[in-house]
């Protein structure tokens, strides 16, 4: 039971992470060119400075290392 909770949650902390590249790749058009570690980082930088994400998801990915947010951008 705990193995297919911890699964959902990495789906969503995917799904979250996602969402996150594609607000960013609207306001940086040259996404597409960086690292993945360049990515992760933004992304890491954009949910602990911004406000319109949900306190409910910012839980759930507030955690993760750049490492470990690289790491689901990787997992498709």
């Amino acid at each position: 039971m705990e193995e297919k909770r911890v699964d959902l949650d990495v789906e969503r902390q995917k799904k979250i992470i996602l969402e996150v590249v594609d607000r960013l790749s609207k306001i940086h058009g040259d996404m597409y060119y960086n690292s993945t570690s360049d990515i992760a980082f933004l992304v890491k930088e954009f949910i602990k400075n911004d406000a319109s994400i949900s306190s409910t998801d910012r839980l759930l990915v507030a955690d993760l290392s750049t490492r470990d947010i690289a790491l689901r951008l990787s997992i498709r």
